[in-house]
């Protein structure tokens, strides 16, 4: 645009300013506009052709600049008083409030969606808020909880979100009153065998893990290796249940040596474990099979193993006992 014609149209509206104008590294161009502003305007106008230029100029402008009263400072606004919603989240009815829930705060105009919350954040700090009604979610664990609130001004608001839930520990051991098995991983199914013959996920995790699950019965399993072992536990609203599952199961080292009394080879050597049954193909069912590098985790009982070194195959029985190498 045109700088000199913005001066004087402000000029004419009565703005009383003055604009001092200083043209960096603008040899060999047009400055007319540029000086016309400051003339305008009552300013100056002053060439800087490298930065020490540049600091002399601006120098003597601020050297120019009348000293001014300070404007008094306007009185201060009353404090507006935020409108707050404080959120409690519990597993049931009189538990203890549930510390780190995260809620979504969902203004009730729109889709009920996460993705339209107008606030989020942890139960830790209320939420500040217009007045209005609002869709509260949370999920803890595997459960997620609703609710609708309204927030009403110059009150203290407040919501609660009743999971009706409670919480499921598990924990491995090889036999009973041993320690826990660390290697061991948790699974959390749905009790009920789908037309598949298995059971729907629900969630999974190691020992340390404490589970949140809505209120109802669960079938929970243990693994280690290919040892495995479930049973069934019922979790209660506001409640902890602590189950201990028994994975009875042993450890096999397999040593395969090329000739006896020769040393235990690893490279170029495969082991299968079955089944000691055979079916009626002919054949034992598959159960694991492995470099023997580390011994396998089986429940207890007998196996057939098969040893491996090139074309060279030899198979034995061996017995696993609960708890033993």
């Amino acid at each position: 645009a045109d700088p000199c014609a913005l001066a004087r149209e402000h000029e004419s509206k009565g703005n009383d300013f003055t604009v001092h104008v200083v043209g960096f590294d603008l040899k060999g161009k047009d400055t007319s506009s540029l000086q016309c502003l400051a003339r305008q305007t009552g300013g100056m106008y002053l060439a800087a052709d490298n930065a020490d230029q540049l600091g002399d100029a601006v120098g003597t402008v601020v050297a120019t600049a009348p000293e001014t009263a300070p404007e008094p400072e306007p009185a201060p606004e009353p404090a507006a008083t935020p409108t707050l919603l404080k959120v409690d989240v519990r597993l049931a009815p009189g538990s203890e409030p549930i510390d780190n829930a995260y809620v979504y705060v969902v203004p009730e105009a729109g889709d009920r969606k996460k993705a339209n919350a107008t606030t989020s954040g942890s139960i830790r700090n209320p939420f500040k808020l217009e007045a209005g009604k609002y869709y509260l979610e949370t999920r803890v664990g595997t459960v997620t909880g609703t609710t609708d609130v309204e927030v009403r001004e110059n009150i203290e608001n407040t919501a609660g979100i009743i999971l009706n839930a409670g919480l499921l520990t598990v924990k491995a051991v090889q036999q009973e009153g041993a320690e826990p098995i660390e290697q061991a991983y948790i699974h959390i199914d749905e009790p009920e065998l789908q037309a598949n013959g298995k059971r729907k996920r629900v969630t999974s995790g190691n020992q340390r893990n404490t589970f949140t699950l809505a209120a109802g019965k669960y079938y929970a399993i243990a693994t280690q290796g290919k040892a495995s072992v479930g049973q069934e536990v019922e979790v209660k609203a506001g409640e902890r249940t602590d189950a201990v599952i028994v994975l009875a199961a042993g450890m096999l080292q397999v040593q395969v040596l090329a000739t006896e009394g020769g040393k235990p080879q690893i490279e170029g050597t495969y082991v299968y474990i079955d089944e000691t049954e055979v079916q009626a193909n002919g054949k034992r069912k598959r159960i694991t099979g492995a470099v023997p590098r580390k011994p396998f985790s089986l429940p207890a009982g007998t196996y057939f193993v098969t040893a491996k070194i090139g074309n060279a195959t030899a198979s034995r029985e061996f017995e696993v006992t609960a708890g033993k190498l």
